[in-house]
Formats: structure tokens, sequence, C-alpha cells
């Protein structure tokens, strides 16, 4: 089981999204306009989940305005854009992976099935 999972992230760690955007990550970091907009960027994302942790309507809808204005301008830049494609694609197959190590796993503890 060890080995099929260090062959899975292996291979994760080998995947065309995974190197694009590892480079990706560096050109924004490097840019300082870039990293101020993706660090604004989360910053409204940890007020918006603090103000939906305390339930706060108003701030809510605020900051969700605030989010989707910016995230929408971020994607909207070409860098970014492939960025945030590459993330997306990442995390699918990340989800795959952990589905496939879930079921391995699951069916390890029920050997009867």
């Amino acid at each position: 089981m060890k080995q099929m999972i260090d062959n899975l992230l292996n291979e994760f760690e080998e995947l065309p999204e995974v190197k694009t955007a590892r480079r990706l990550k560096r050109k924004i970091e490097d840019n300082p306009a870039y990293f101020e907009k993706m660090d604004g960027l989360l910053k409204t994302q940890k007020k918006l989940i603090r103000a939906r942790a305390h339930g706060d309507d108003k701030k809510i809808m605020t900051l969700q305005k605030a989010y989707e204005h910016t995230f929408a301008l971020l994607r909207s830049d070409p860098v970014v854009g492939e960025y945030l494609d590459a993330l997306d694609k990442i995390n699918e197959k990340a989800q795959t992976i952990q589905d496939v190590i879930n079921a391995s796993l699951d069916d390890k503890s029920h050997p009867d099935r």
C-alpha cells in the first residue's frame, strides 16, 4: 500500500499541470503586481471565511462581491488565469488520487467484501 501511494505521489509530481503551476507560481511571486493582487485576494477570502463563521450576512455579501470582482480581474490576466486553470486541474487529479487511496483502504479494511 505504501508503495502504491509513493508511486501515485511521484506520478503526481511529474504531471504537466504541476510543473506548469510551479513555473507560473514563481512568475507570480517574482512580480510584485501579481503578488499584491493574489495576496489581496487571499486576505479577502480569509475575511469572507471569518464573516461566514460569524454569520454576518451584510459583511458576507460585501466581501463576496469584492472577492468575485478581484478574482475575475485576476483570472482575466493570462499568467494568473493559466495558473488558476492549472490549479483546478491539479485539484481534480488530487481528488481522484484521494478517491483511489480511500477505496483501496476501504477494501483492505473490509476483506470480506
